[in-house]
């Protein structure tokens, strides 16, 4: 009797809702819906290459996919992605300049780089892509050349005036 009783209090309880709880129901409000994530923009275009982002470092334009950046104790940028190392490279080396160009393995080092379309004096860099692991590491770092001191400076200008004499 009291097994029987029980099994109908307990069928009457779980009949008796007095709202319906959608979730509960197995339905989603839209407002609980996570917003649609913004695109992110293919790292290649069509014919494969590298496609520049708007991220520009030291006049250095940032291929799309590179990720985010981290800066060491050397303020090194470092940056770790999934890129192909010699899609990276190729990249670099098609928008660069460097006084000295040095291959290792798949990767590359420019040392003194600059962007093509930037002035002969302007900033210089050095910048190195190599692979890790299954992915690429890139690290650029800005040159900061030393200053001349004001008995150098004097040196050189007559230093000058004296080449222009000897002509």
């Amino acid at each position: 009797m009291r097994a029987t009783l029980l099994v109908v209090i307990v069928g009457l309880l779980s009949g008796c809702s007095c709202e319906k709880d959608p979730q509960l129901a197995g339905e989603t409000l839209r407002k609980d819906l996570p917003a649609k994530p913004a695109r992110k923009p293919k790292p290649y275009n069509a014919t494969g290459e590298l496609v520049e982002s708007d991220e520009v470092l030291f006049g250095v334009r940032l291929p799309v996919g590179l990720g985010e950046g981290q800066v060491n104790r050397k303020k090194v940028h470092v940056f770790r992605t999934p890129l192909s190392t010699e899609k990276v490279s190729q990249y670099f080396l098609q928008r660069l300049d460097a006084e000295h160009i040095e291959p290792r393995g798949k990767g590359i080092v420019l040392h003194r780089a600059r962007p093509l379309d930037a002035p002969p004096e302007g900033d210089r860099v050095y910048l190195s892509v190599h692979t890790l692991g299954s992915g690429t590491r890139v690290e650029i770092e800005k040159l900061v050349e030393p200053p001349m001191g004001r008995d150098v400076a004097a040196m050189v200008k007559e230093y000058n005036k004296a080449l222009e004499k000897a002509e």
